[in-house]
């Protein structure tokens, strides 16, 4: 990943406040945590992803859901 692909992702999860600086630890490295927005964000886009892999598994026969996949 290119070092401009990084910092445009962090600076946009930044202005979305999904993510907090928190200082650094030297000059050269900064620190950041994510924020109670961002980690509801998160979890929305894991239900979201994993609601889809359901539908998906479900639609190929691979079982119903999000039970245990042993079959895979």
């Amino acid at each position: 990943m290119a070092a401009g692909t990084l910092y445009g992702g962090i600076e946009n999860l930044l202005k979305q406040k999904w993510l907090q600086p928190v200082g650094s630890l030297d000059n050269r490295r900064k620190v950041y945590v994510i924020t109670d927005q961002g980690r509801e964000m998160l979890r929305l886009n894991y239900e979201r992803m994993r609601h889809m892999i359901d539908i998906t598994e479900i639609r190929m026969g691979l079982g119903t859901g999000s039970k245990p996949r042993d079959n895979i």
